[in-house]
């Protein structure tokens, strides 16, 4: 139909009807189109695929180009290609607005993104030695108690976040002109919540663990007598019934705030088997990791 044609093409609706319609008129209903745009672009469609693929590989690489660098590179390729392009390329040193929405249309694969941040530990951390270290290690633990961590009900993975008390203001609808639109909160600045959350590699999830931030603390002459990751681990053991008997495997990132050795002797005594992702990977090896977002969004709603 003329109007898959349209949506797979990218030709609008109306201006791809108003073309069969006079193709139609003047009885000619076998007629090719294609597009004439010779006069007016700058790059073939090799330097386009060449140009995208560039773009591609420096978004993989974490060095990703703005559009003002992009229309830049396209200014110099073209220059350096003594290529015929706009007057106003010259005067701006950069390609225009113009060219670079149609090279976005022309190649569909690419658009405008907004990137996380990544930090130069978490690039370098993540390589092909690691993650095979994090797999072998895995190994060696399925080897030594197959019958019993072969089961996906007796694996665990644990993240945390940190879940503020009050939620960030959300777009409202007011007054043109005024400066400032206040939303009342329960206050300004919140307190800082950390939830543990636990899932199951059966897709079940266990009861959240959530740490308060208290306003005294007891003196410890000790560092690990008393710790966070020690009232996580109970949590965890008593929720998931670990034992010697019922033995368990517990996933979660190399940091030091889940270790101490009173974690470590717990999780010894109950059947707990702790193995650590690779330092700095989590943002790739994590699987939590895309459970926060929703969770997020979901619990603003919710005290928003």
């Amino acid at each position: 139909s003329l109007r898959k044609a349209a949506d797979h093409t990218g030709v609008k609706f109306q201006t791809l009807a108003r073309y069969v319609n006079k193709q139609k008129a003047a009885g000619n209903n076998n007629v090719r189109m294609t597009p004439n745009y010779a006069v007016r672009r700058v790059f073939t469609d090799a330097d386009e695929q060449e140009l995208a693929e560039y773009i591609k590989t420096t978004a993989r690489m974490c060095f990703g180009l703005t559009t003002v660098d992009t229309r830049k590179l396209a200014f110099e390729m073209a220059q350096k290609n003594n290529l015929d392009f706009p007057q106003q390329w010259s005067e701006n040193k950069l390609a225009g607005k113009d060219w670079l929405r149609g090279f976005i249309q022309r190649n569909p694969r690419i658009s405008i993104r907004q990137p996380e941040a990544c930090s130069l530990s978490r690039m370098t951390s993540f390589n092909k030695h690691n993650v095979n270290q994090f797999y072998e290690n895995l190994k060696l633990i399925y080897s030594r108690n197959s019958s019993v961590l072969c089961a996906a009900t007796r694996i665990f993975n644990l993240d945390e976040t940190g879940t503020p008390i009050v939620s960030a203001s959300k777009a409202i609808l007011a007054e043109k002109g005024v400066k400032q639109i206040s939303k009342a909160t329960s206050g300004e600045r919140g307190l800082l919540i950390t939830t543990c959350a636990i899932v199951c590699a059966a897709g079940t999830f266990l009861p959240p663990a959530m740490v308060f931030p208290r306003c005294n603390f007891k003196i410890s002459h000790v560092k690990w007598c008393s710790t966070p990751g020690l009232l996580v681990m109970e949590h965890f053991i008593k929720h998931s019934s670990s034992s010697k008997e019922n033995p368990s495997l517990l996933i979660f990132d190399n940091h030091e705030s889940h270790m101490s050795l009173k974690v470590l002797d717990l999780a010894r005594e109950n059947g707990v088997t702790i193995l650590t992702l690779p330092p700095h990977c989590s943002h790739k090896m994590q699987p939590l990791e895309c459970f926060w977002q929703p969770c997020t969004l979901y619990n603003v709603s919710s005290i928003g």
